[in-house]
């Protein structure tokens, strides 16, 4: 998991397993001229990954049996 991914784990543990483009964009977002694009592209890549669920377009959760696994990594 890149440190980018691993900021958006942490800020979704830390809202309850949830999280949305908007704060995952105010997460990693701040070093991008587009940083909706950007950030919208990472967030694809986990749910590709299995590391996050779409929701709904622009909401994302972490699965569920994994919040104690991915927990070990921060």
């Amino acid at each position: 998991m890149t440190e980018k991914q691993t900021k958006i784990m942490q800020t979704a543990h830390s809202n309850g397993g949830q999280i949305t483009t908007r704060q995952a964009v105010e997460t990693v977002g701040n070093n991008y001229h587009n940083a909706d694009k950007y950030t919208g592209e990472t967030l694809s890549r986990m749910v590709k990954a299995g590391h996050l669920i779409r929701v709904r377009p622009g909401v994302y959760r972490v699965p569920v049996g994994t919040e104690g696994e991915q927990s070990k990594l921060f």
